[in-house]
């Protein structure tokens, strides 16, 4: 992270390095286009050194079909951002019964309702559906 803030890398260099990271899907994925994008703005392009950021911390993990990805009740970890395959996601409120399916591909994202509020657990499960790569 010290440098992406230096002047070590010119302008160029963290552009090239953004567009190489997770082969060039961290740079269009939802999760960050949606943070750079006010509600009454139009569309802006998400800046290099956000995406190297992000890049930073990230792991990439890969997912059979059919395999759990996590279980309602467990511990918060990550957010998941999908770069291939697709995810099934199964969204519960505890207060409301209502327990909505949702089929994530390329270029969304879950886990985040659960790890940006004080539960600590899961409030949701997921699964994979088909041979899938998500960014931690």
């Amino acid at each position: 992270r010290k440098l992406f803030n230096s002047a070590f890398l010119s302008r160029d260099s963290l552009s090239q390095l953004a567009a190489k990271v997770f082969d060039g899907e961290l740079v269009k994925h939802t999760f960050l286009t949606q943070v750079t994008t006010g509600v009454f703005t139009p569309k802006v392009i998400v800046p290099n050194r956000l995406v190297l950021y992000v890049a930073a911390m990230c792991s990439e993990k890969d997912f059979v079909r059919k395999e759990t990805v996590y279980h309602q009740g467990e511990m918060t970890t990550y957010i998941y951002l999908v770069t291939h395959g697709t995810c099934a996601y199964v969204q519960g409120d505890p207060k409301v019964s209502q327990w909505p399916y949702q089929l994530l591909g390329f270029g969304k994202y879950f886990g985040a309702y659960e790890a940006l509020n004080e539960w600590g657990t899961y409030v949701s499960s997921s699964r994979c559906e088909s041979k899938t790569t998500v960014a931690l």
